[in-house]
């Protein structure tokens, strides 16, 4: 299983109310998205001057998990999720684009044989993604993510919980897709998505006498299926 035990959920929990962790981290972090959020704004602005820019939605659905430790550890514990949106496209040329998107996505983890039923995360995610068209149809895209968490919650078997306090909430992550155009303004994506930081706080800052390298990493990955549909363009 992925989830904190009781007794470290219950000394994190008595820590961060002495010494004020989580909303430290949680500053920093906010401050942060902050700075990203207000960058990409006035690289939209500065775009639109010289380029045809368009603005749409997509929804979708994605299988999202969480790796611990070992890439190839856990992958089994899958959970059936959603994502959804607005993105914001700015092309270079007939080919090459880029597209800014902001999305909410509930990631986690299903363990419906365990006393942890699910896990469930609620993000802002942040995908800038570098699209290159190989036909007029199909394209291709790369590019980075990051998550700011908005809420978390643990359903067991004997009722819901607040999510662990060893949660961070910054996500990072790297998207690897393909999309397709089934008319004009409406599109077919699907994206693989690699958690490439570490989304719970080390032990040693609630134990001091744990050391730092017994902490495995544990990253979010999902893979996503989305419908787009291009308001302007």
């Amino acid at each position: 299983m992925l989830s904190i035990d009781s007794k470290f959920i219950c000394e994190a929990s008595r820590i961060n109310r002495k010494y004020g962790l989580d909303s430290i981290n949680e500053n920093i972090t906010f401050t942060l998205m902050k700075k990203v959020a207000l960058s990409l704004t006035l690289f939209m602005f500065s775009a639109t001057a010289f380029s045809q820019t368009g603005f749409g939605i997509k929804v979708g659905g994605m299988i999202s998990t969480k790796t611990v430790g070992d890439l190839n550890r856990n992958l089994e514990l899958t959970k059936a999720s959603y994502l959804g949106g607005v993105f914001y496209s700015i092309p270079f040329s007939e080919q090459l684009g880029l597209q800014l998107e902001l999305l909410n996505a509930n990631k986690g983890i299903s363990e419906p044989d365990q006393f942890l039923i699910r896990e469930d995360p609620q993000y802002h995610n942040l995908p800038v993604m570098l699209q290159y068209a190989i036909t007029k149809r199909f394209g291709v895209e790369i590019g980075p993510e990051i998550g700011y968490l908005l809420e978390q919650k643990q359903i067991f078997r004997s009722g819901t919980q607040p999510g662990s306090p060893a949660q961070k909430s910054f996500d990072m992550a790297v998207n690897l897709g393909v999309n397709y155009a089934l008319v004009e303004k409406v599109f077919l994506s699907l994206r693989y998505n690699v958690g490439i930081y570490d989304t719970i706080k080390p032990f040693n800052e609630f134990f001091p006498d744990r050391l730092p390298q017994e902490d495995p990493f544990t990253g979010n990955r999902t893979l996503q299926f989305s419908l787009g549909y291009r308001i302007s363009q």
